[in-house]
């Protein structure tokens, strides 16, 4: 009998910067998206129809179902490209969503008792959001698989717990 144990395989620091990365964007983006119709109803005064099917069709649909054609983009483009393109475009959202009064004043002239509509730079803001967030996910899902090695199913596991904590 053998009573020496073998070690066990350690994650690189990629796996630990890409879970972070991870943790990072999924806090970022839940904070965001908590808020995002009361935002859009009570900031920019939006019919809450209109600010939920914003929410809730655009930016929820692009960060569910576009992370299927953004993967194979990254397949080929590779990792980095893909997340520095990501990162871009979500930081631009959020600067858009940020600053939408600030940049968008409405038509010169306009009547001050008549509401400005916000809808235009919302969209935009939103999909920047939606587009970078559907890039990260499969760049940092495809990052743990492969810097996983052979505990590729405790990778995922750690990767997923980032994804709750989050």
């Amino acid at each position: 009998m053998n009573d020496r144990t073998t070690p066990r395989q350690k994650f690189p620091a990629t796996f630990w910067t890409a879970n972070t990365i991870e943790l990072i964007e999924r806090a970022a983006y839940y904070s965001m998206a908590s808020f995002m119709v009361i935002y859009l109803k009570e900031t920019l005064g939006m019919r809450p129809t209109t600010a939920t099917l914003l929410n809730a069709s655009i930016l929820w649909g692009l960060i569910y179902f576009l992370p299927i054609l953004s993967g194979t983009l990254a397949d080929k483009f590779g990792y980095k490209q893909s997340l520095t393109l990501a990162f871009f475009m979500i930081s631009l959202g959020y600067f858009v969503m940020g600053n939408i009064q600030r940049f968008w004043p409405g038509l010169i002239g306009q009547k001050a008792a008549q509401a400005i509509d916000y809808t235009v730079p919302a969209i935009l803001g939103i999909v920047l959001i939606g587009i970078g967030g559907s890039i990260v996910k499969p760049c940092i899902a495809g990052t743990v698989q492969k810097t996983a090695g052979t505990r590729a199913t405790v990778g995922f596991g750690i990767f997923y717990m980032i994804i709750y904590f989050g």
